[in-house]
């Protein structure tokens, strides 16, 4: 009777914790937080099992336990193995050294760092952007890249069983493939998303910025440059105010005659870029 009660409390922890992972895994977007999830619920089915087997075992004549230790030694095993793939992600992310960033390469001179956005008439502008990084990403539907006269990585947007193809429904995919690509060159690269308006047709608004959001935070982390191909006349007058709030306007002449000016080191962010134009004489245009 007592191994019924403990099977008992054991299976009512294993449901909370079950709900409760259920739920972030819902509710996250990333594909690390979302891997993490799925680990932490998976371990807790099984430890809903084992806990099944305790009660069972307490209530049967016939000897249970191996059932019983095979569950709880599966949960073991896979909430072990998600703790060591979040240490071997924090490694990745923060380095060897807190004071370090993540990746040791640091950015090119003249890199730009952040996310900005352009307009589809102004892509081919970017292009000497294209030398100052360590690779680039081109996301879209076009198998060809834009902006770049070539990219390391293309991901092309679309549903058919293709090389490089990546459905564009699948955001965490897209995320995986473009943060894989960055940790393998060292960070300092540039990203060009190019089919905004195809995300949309298979996405809502709010999961297209979750993901453009969580790309951009990546992208500060790593040293490199996110640019967002917006037009105002495929989109709503809220979803563009939206979007260009969160990805200013990528001022790219100006941006390479100050670098080529003064030869610089290092990297050019959004602030820095917005505290020189409140430098700027009222009457300097």
């Amino acid at each position: 009777m007592l191994g019924a009660v403990a099977g008992v409390i054991a299976l009512l922890i294993s449901l909370v914790f079950t709900i409760s992972a259920y739920l972030y895994y819902q509710r996250l977007t990333t594909p690390a937080s979302k891997g993490l999830a799925f680990r932490i619920l998976l371990s807790s089915l099984f430890s809903v099992a084992g806990s099944l087997g305790v009660i069972i075992d307490s209530l049967s004549p016939k000897p249970l336990w191996w059932i019983m230790a095979s569950m709880f030694l599966t949960s073991y095993l896979i909430i072990m193995t998600a703790a060591l793939h979040y240490l071997k992600l924090s490694v990745q992310l923060f380095g060897r050294e807190a004071s370090q960033s993540p990746f040791e390469k640091k950015p090119g001179k003249g890199a730009v760092v952040g996310g900005f956005s352009i307009s589809s008439d102004d892509l081919s502008k970017i292009a000497p952007l294209c030398k100052l990084v360590n690779g680039v990403v081109y996301v879209g539907r076009k198998q060809k890249p834009v902006g770049c006269s070539k990219a390391d990585k293309t991901i092309w947007l679309s549903r058919v069983d293709a090389p490089n193809a990546t459905d564009p429904a699948k955001l965490h995919v897209i995320m995986e493939h473009i943060m894989r690509f960055v940790s393998e060159k060292g960070g300092n690269c540039l990203i060009i998303l190019d089919g905004l308006e195809y995300l949309l047709l298979h996405n809502d608004f709010k999961g297209v910025m979750k993901f453009l959001a969580s790309l951009k935070d990546y992208v500060l982390l790593s040293n490199s440059l996110l640019v967002v191909v917006i037009d105002e006349e495929t989109l709503g007058r809220r979803e563009f105010s939206v979007l260009r709030r969160e990805f200013p306007e990528l001022e790219v002449e100006g941006l390479l005659s100050r670098a080529e000016e003064r030869a610089l080191f290092g990297a050019l962010s959004k602030e820095t870029l917005e505290a020189e134009e409140e430098e700027k004489p009222e009457g300097d245009s």
